[in-house]
């Protein structure tokens, strides 16, 4: 646990100094109010946890835009909340000005986003529901 903070932390302060590495893999939640209970059943909480696992891997969430917090920590994971429209293009160009396009993208959602030209500028790009995460496990960590 304290690893995990500390890397948190160390993340933060790199943010903050505009350090921020190329990421190679993010993992993108849609958060908006069309995913209803998605996320709420264990197996899909169970699921997301394997993701929080894995190194070098960005968890972020999305709904009207970028939602600012990193979900790359089990608390965070744990409580999530959905509100809100689904505006996938905000979101990327926001990730895209804040630590550039990843290299792979796994794109939690139930599909009604719209389909944003930078969507195009990731290398690699899978979609699934939270109900299919486990079955990209193996994919986001290569």
């Amino acid at each position: 646990r304290n690893i995990d903070k500390f890397v948190e932390e160390l993340q933060k302060a790199l943010e903050r100094a505009c350090l921020n590495p190329r990421i190679r893999a993010m993992v993108l939640l849609d958060l908006s109010g069309s995913m209803g209970n998605m996320y709420k059943s264990l197996s899909v909480l169970e699921s997301l946890q394997k993701v929080v696992e894995i190194r070098n891997i960005k968890i972020m969430g999305f709904n009207d835009g970028l939602l600012k917090d990193d979900l790359s920590s089990r608390d965070r994971i744990a409580n999530l909340e959905v509100t809100g429209g689904t505006q996938l293009g905000k979101a990327l160009s926001e990730i895209d000005k804040k630590f550039g396009l990843p290299e792979r993208l796994l794109l939690v959602t139930d599909g009604n986003h719209d389909q944003p030209e930078l969507l195009s500028r990731v290398p690699s790009v899978k979609q699934c529901l939270p109900s299919e995460i486990d079955e990209f496990l193996d994919w986001v960590r290569d």
